[in-house]
């Protein structure tokens, strides 16, 4: 029965998301986080602390697509007449994209992990409850270490940043 009320939640909160951030009210985007919040609430009476926060999070994201693909307009392909033009290589935009690719992927994740894992090996709690926060945190520090990347004015300020905070990590877990 929880998990029933727990994914109701979620779908609700998904629906009042998606129509807080396409109708711009932030009303109902906030009604849509407490909904998330309560639906959190339920996944941990349910399941536990650990799986509620991640099916909580995994649910959510999976809700949001029926939302997001009940507005898609669907068209027929039109591509079938047209001719297709060359490929144009540029070298700097490949290097750029690439450069991209791996900061997000590589040093972003190398850096969220060593957050992760000093912050977690701060926290007093049990070792088995260490690796399950660990393992479930990582993939969401990582996320918003690259949604920050992504949104800022400045990335060189926060590649600075994130590098100096991994740096830091990386020292209080192997000094």
């Amino acid at each position: 029965m929880m998990v029933f009320v727990a994914c109701t939640l979620c779908l609700l909160s998904s629906y009042l998301l998606f129509v807080g951030w396409k109708s711009h009210k932030h009303t109902v985007a906030t009604l849509g986080w407490v909904c998330l919040l309560a639906s959190f609430y339920f996944w941990h009476v349910a399941l536990g602390s650990e799986f509620g926060v991640l099916f909580g999070l995994g649910t959510l994201s999976v809700f949001v697509w029926i939302w997001i693909v009940s507005q898609y307009k669907w068209q027929k392909n039109s591509t079938l007449n047209k001719q297709s033009k060359p490929l144009a290589w540029n070298n700097q935009s490949v290097l750029r994209n690439t450069a991209w690719v791996l900061h997000h992927f590589i040093i972003l994740m190398v850096i969220s992990s060593l957050f992760t894992i000093a912050f977690i090996n701060l926290l007093p709690i049990e070792r088995t409850t260490q690796v399950a926060a660990g393992i479930i945190s990582i993939p969401i520090v990582w996320a918003i270490l690259s949604l920050w990347q992504l949104v800022t004015v400045k990335p060189w300020q926060t590649f600075i940043i994130t590098l100096l905070g991994g740096t830091a990590s990386a020292l209080y877990l192997f000094v």
